[in-house]
């Protein structure tokens, strides 16, 4: 077996269009895509699968934890040989923006094997940092599942601000719907106040880092 380590990187739509590109990438290779969200930015300190939130339709995945318990082993070889000896760290922020530590091309090469310009990695394991060039598609949508918690999040946001829920929906999931300035700075500016006064449960809140 083959796998593609997704390790994210800022907030929870910067996410979701990386992983669009992950979900892609690994429906075309067959790969089996572990999604790596252990950062400081996504736990806050405690650590919530991404699947609290969202199921993968259409694509093998498994949880980073799984894959160290029961794949992980020092054998497997990787692309970047970089990543070696980081793993198993957990918070890997300061890395990610290491271009030593991408893809090659800034992660454009991943574009270039979906449209099968060129071949897939050889090796066992492709790390994928969650940052630079990334192409979201609208399809990607029909391979994922929201669960109520994300929903919950829009409605709470809708309730209190009264702001449209598309363009609540557009900025939290990072969907490509233009939003204004200002409503970017209420969406922003509740999120905030909530997580001051704890109307949102800081857990639940923690996947949307503001921006």
């Amino acid at each position: 077996m083959k796998y593609f380590i997704f390790r994210g990187c800022e907030g929870f739509g910067d996410r979701l269009q990386c992983l669009s590109q992950a979900i892609q990438y690994c429906f075309t290779s067959g790969r089996i895509l572990v999604i790596d969200w252990r950062d400081h930015h996504w736990t806050q300190g405690e650590y919530h699968s991404i699947y609290e939130y969202l199921t993968i339709k259409n694509t093998k995945t498994i949880d980073i934890k799984n894959f160290i318990d029961n794949h992980y082993h020092k054998k497997l070889s990787i692309f970047n040989e970089e990543w070696r000896d980081k793993l198993l760290e957990e918070n890997t922020m300061k890395y990610m923006y290491n271009e030593k530590m991408s893809l090659p091309e800034k992660n454009k090469i991943l574009q270039k094997i979906i449209k099968k310009e060129v071949e897939d990695f050889a090796e066992d394991i492709v790390v994928y940092n969650g940052v630079f060039f990334r192409v979201w598609k609208k399809t990607f949508l029909n391979f994922i599942t929201f669960s109520s918690k994300v929903y919950d999040l829009v409605d709470e946001v809708y309730n209190k601000t009264n702001i449209k829920k598309k363009n609540i929906s557009a900025f939290i999931l990072g969907q490509p719907v233009k939003v204004g300035k200002k409503v970017k700075t209420l969406i922003k500016d509740y999120l905030i106040e909530c997580m001051k006064n704890f109307q949102i449960n800081l857990n639940t809140l923690s996947i949307f880092t503001i921006r």
